[in-house]
């Protein structure tokens, strides 16, 4: 029953490579999800184009496949991205907050998402993992994120619908600056969790992974 093992990726059961050196001056994004149109994944890497193009060191870390991979991979050839984004493909749920924290920032976009009442839960993943995201104005106005949404300190946002590359990359450099001073984005989100956290009596859960 279930996955046969064999089908998995053979580290699947081990420890997330911490892709990034402390001492090294490279800025590091992630992404997880399922790449797409309505994910605005092809903007991230046109984004990631212009930053590359301003000489800003920055890389990024993703978790993606699936159907659209093709063309992913297509065009991240074609902005000769090849050293610039790391494709870690499947990552387990229980590796998911590793996975994040070994980054700087997150990207987290839906782009005219065709699903309504679609409620992501990937925003809390990235508060809780103690890192800051940039998100798409979409995504914010979702009753169950907009409370907890702290901007300029939790999140950045991204106003364009359709996403728009150039507006992505500019808040893509103001979320670095911020989080290259560490101005304090800790401390706020722990307060923003815990918060989320009474409402649903999920606050020692919480407490737990945002200590």
């Amino acid at each position: 029953t279930g996955i046969p093992l064999l089908r998995l990726p053979g580290d699947v059961f081990f420890p997330e490579d911490n892709i990034y050196d402390s001492s090294s001056d490279t800025f590091w994004l992630h992404s997880h999800c399922k790449p797409g149109e309505s994910k605005g994944t092809l903007q991230m890497l046109e984004a990631l184009f212009i930053l590359v193009r301003r000489d800003i060191d920055i890389k990024m870390k993703v978790h993606w496949g699936g159907r659209n991979m093709k063309e992913h991979t297509k065009r991240t050839s074609e902005l000769v991205l090849g050293n610039c984004v790391v494709n870690k493909e499947y990552v387990p749920h229980w590796r998911i907050g590793e996975s994040i924290r070994s980054c700087h920032l997150g990207l987290f976009l839906e782009n005219r998402f065709s699903i309504g009442f679609h409620t992501p839960g990937v925003p809390y993943e990235y508060w809780a993992s103690g890192r800051p995201i940039v998100i798409s104005r979409e995504i914010v106005e979702k009753s169950h994120i907009k409370p907890y949404v702290i901007e300029g300190s939790n999140s950045f946002i991204v106003e364009s619908s359709p996403i728009d590359p150039d507006e992505l990359a500019e808040v893509i450099i103001k979320a670095m600056s911020v989080v290259e001073r560490g101005d304090g984005f800790k401390t706020d989100v722990d307060a923003s969790l815990m918060s989320l956290g009474k409402r649903h009596e999920l606050s020692v859960f919480l407490e737990k992974i945002t200590s």
